[in-house]
């Protein structure tokens, strides 16, 4: 069964092709990365085995609305690296006892860590090699509920439970309190229960899901059912 409150970790590689030019070497490959609010997620900026070239100095900057912002800065001859802000940690990648680069992890997103991530390895005698990722955070929101009957569920009624989530998700998932193995799947979020009796009572939980992917996770959502014995005529 899916568990709640899923932290994601999501590596990508960059600096898979560049080009040389007048203040060294600007790299071409731009990448786009969804995450949501509370996941985690790891942008790496590692220079390619092949290149014969020592690093200096690594950099990251987060560019958003027009303005740059120093996030960390390492330098070898200057000790440990110098951290602007609190949620981030640089783990540097080493190959054959030299420096490759960085791992910038990014722990327990906001909103507005929302931007484009600028690394800047300053190499020799190769010059600057320069990547931009950006990196878009989606708070994403969960409801379920049961939207029929109105009133009180009992005993013999067929029940409706709506999932909903935005953004919206390309497909959901339900599982029921009587099995971790077995769950329900649409398209729209809308799930039908036949003729339910008290050994369908218990906790509900739902998941949206996002092809290909996730872009997004946001976790599951739960919903309580009671179901009421029926009502008994009296003669």
């Amino acid at each position: 069964m899916a568990s709640g409150g899923c932290v994601t970790a999501v590596t990508l590689l960059f600096f898979t092709s560049f080009t040389q030019g007048n203040f060294g070497i600007q790299l071409d490959h731009v990448d786009s990365i969804n995450a949501t609010v509370g996941q985690r997620v790891n942008l790496s900026c590692l220079m390619e085995k092949e290149l014969d070239s020592s690093i200096g100095q690594i950099t990251w900057r987060k560019f958003v609305k027009g303005q740059e912002d120093l996030i960390v800065i390492y330098n070898p001859q200057f000790g440990p690296p110098f951290y602007s802000r609190e949620n981030i940690v640089m783990h540097m990648e080493m190959s054959g006892g030299r420096l490759r680069g960085s791992v910038l992890q990014l722990l327990d997103l906001k909103a507005q860590d929302s931007g484009d991530y600028i690394c800047e390895l300053t190499t020799f005698p190769l010059g600057i090699m320069k990547t931009d990722i950006r990196l878009w955070v989606t708070d994403v929101q969960l409801s379920a509920r049961v939207t029929w009957p109105n009133g009180g569920v009992r005993e013999g009624d067929n029940v409706t439970i709506l999932c909903n989530s935005t953004p919206p998700a390309d497909k959901y998932l339900l599982w029921s309190p009587k099995s971790e193995s077995l769950f329900l799947e649409s398209a729209v979020g809308e799930f039908r229960l036949q003729k339910v009796s008290k050994d369908d009572e218990g906790l509900y939980t739902c998941r949206p899901q996002w092809t290909p992917g996730p872009p997004f996770d946001g976790g599951n959502v739960t919903v309580e059912l009671h179901v009421l014995p029926q009502c008994l005529e009296h003669m």
